[in-house]
């Protein structure tokens, strides 16, 4: 966000104030980032460092003893923190606001995982494709709720860095993950292997495996968009997850229950529909040729899904963006 930009959001929040008084604040924050340019600092980085335009705004006007004058939130939806099924509703509210989008990103997500399931190194294929869809599905996200787009283009060195922190917390998750199937490896006496078929897993290794990825995603759930959004280091946004992780759990496993419910739900209902639909007209062997192929059940599963992948967003709106912890990250970065 640009000088001219900021300044002109939060002084559409401080109607209450005289001219006066809004002339007296406009001249503190231009001199703010006079002073942060002089020190080599972008007007992003400023910005990102003074924080929300509404929340100054409003510690402002609380000053002055003054109701600040929106009654909703800018971007139009505020999220319980204490709520991981007002988390998912956030979702939903997002997904219906640009579907197409969404379903998209998660299709392409679904094909390529499809075309590379016989892959020796599916594990780590797995990943770092999920690693990008979450990336994309957070920028749109940020973008449809917020109006505007979450990079200044015009300074090509911050998105440098920016893709280099998600490169490098993408490398951190897959280390992580490697680290699981080899463990897992152990415990269930077979060969180590990163392809999805290495092996019959024990029911020792897969409570295993189970209990490793909940603890693991709890932890790291907001990471990318830590990254993406509050531009902090990965290392650092690492370290502000496992703090939000442990503090939210119980949120980020109901949020995960509920979106895994509605994905059964749903899944159950179209494959009824389906095998109803085939009944009727007649067509049930070509119909269960068509469900039988591994490309249209990955396509309809990812369809189908496209609302859980959001949460990841959701999660950083209700904590860091409406919740206990949105002072967080520019205390520690």
């Amino acid at each position: 966000m640009k000088q001219n930009e900021f300044i002109d959001e939060l002084m559409s929040y401080l109607s209450g104030l005289s001219d006066a008084e809004k002339r007296e604040i406009i001249l503190d924050y231009e001199e703010y980032f006079r002073e942060g340019r002089a020190n080599g600092r972008t007007d992003a980085e400023i910005a990102n460092g003074l924080g929300s335009p509404f929340d100054l705004a409003q510690d402002t006007l609380e000053k002055h003893s003054i109701a600040i004058v929106p009654t909703t939130l800018p971007y139009g939806f505020e999220t319980e923190e204490r709520s991981g099924n007002r988390w998912f509703k956030h979702a939903w509210h997002l997904f219906k606001k640009s579907p197409i989008v969404f379903i998209v990103i998660a299709v392409l997500f679904g094909l390529y995982l499809y075309q590379v399931e016989g892959s020796a190194y599916y594990v780590i294929h797995e990943n770092l494709a999920n690693s990008v869809v979450t990336s994309l599905i957070i920028i749109f996200a940020f973008q449809c709720e917020h109006k505007k787009s979450i990079f200044e283009f015009d300074q090509h060195k911050n998105n440098f860095i920016l893709l280099l922190n998600i490169i490098c917390a993408s490398l951190l998750w897959l280390i992580l993950v490697v680290a699981e199937e080899y463990m897992a490896s152990l415990i269930g006496g077979r060969e180590f292997g990163l392809d999805l078929y290495s092996g019959e897993k024990s029911w020792a290794e897969q409570v295993f495996s189970f209990v490793f990825y909940c603890v693991a995603i709890m932890l790291c759930f907001m990471v990318s968009a830590l990254i993406i959004i509050n531009k902090v280091r990965f290392d650092i946004a690492y370290k502000i997850s496992f703090r939000a992780g442990l503090l939210y759990w119980k949120q980020i496993i109901c949020s995960m229950l509920i979106a895994f419910g509605w994905l059964l739900l749903v899944f159950i209902v179209i494959i009824i529909f389906l095998n109803v639909g085939a009944s009727a007209t007649n067509l049930s062997i070509e119909m269960e040729k068509i469900m039988g192929e591994g490309f249209f059940m990955t396509t309809l599963l990812m369809i189908i899904m496209s609302p859980m992948f959001l949460l990841n967003y959701t999660a950083w709106a209700a904590v860091f963006r409406d919740g206990s912890m949105k002072n967080t990250v520019n205390q520690i970065n």
